[in-house]
């Protein structure tokens, strides 16, 4: 209890132990339009509308979701799950850390993913084209195409994961541009 419901803390003190936590319930339907946050990590769990959100300085999950999504990050990894691939467009960018994706075994969805410093894996056998000098990328379809997914990432890997759902896996097929550049062993350089 705060005397007059007032407090106050001193920004020149290091000894600063402030933090705040909000945890918002909304319909699963909802469409949530534009979450943004800087120095702090968000979880978006159980959403099947649409999802735009994006975290600096900290990490962004979120989990059981199904709808349209556009996350981004700087500074923190991105780590999304999605139950089913109902919505028509799935995007996930990230600036100095991971992009980690799990999408149904049995998902139909085309693919594109690149990195300029990092690599990318996949569980799904899409081939990745690790060009000489720099970057990674990977295109693809599963079971014939459907959600549109792009993932992007400036430094820090890029991983497409099939959930452990029971389901056979989509059959994949490969839709990369090989050029000359490609390091076509898929080593690392």
């Amino acid at each position: 209890q705060y005397r007059d419901h007032d407090l106050t803390f001193n920004s020149g003190s290091h000894r600063n132990p402030a933090s705040v936590e909000y945890t918002l319930t909304v319909p699963r339907t909802a469409r949530l339009d534009e979450i943004k946050l800087i120095n702090g990590s968000l979880d978006v769990t159980g959403v099947s509308g649409e999802v735009r959100a994006s975290c600096i300085n900290g990490r962004l999950e979120a989990h059981n979701v199904s709808g349209r999504a556009r996350l981004s990050t700087i500074n923190g990894r991105l780590d999304a799950r999605f139950d089913q691939l109902a919505g028509s467009f799935v995007e996930l960018n990230s600036v100095n850390g991971s992009v980690d994706l799990t999408i149904p075994s049995d998902a139909k969805a085309e693919i594109e993913a690149s990195t300029v410093s990092g690599g990318i894996d996949n569980d799904f056998g899409l081939h990745v084209n690790n060009h000489r000098f720099v970057g990674h990328d990977l295109r693809g379809e599963l079971a014939g195409g459907g959600t549109r997914i792009e993932l992007r990432n400036v430094n820090g890997r890029i991983e497409v994961h099939h959930a452990q759902d029971g389901r056979a896996l989509s059959p994949a097929k490969d839709l990369s541009h090989r050029d000359r550049d490609d390091d076509d062993d898929d080593s690392e350089i």
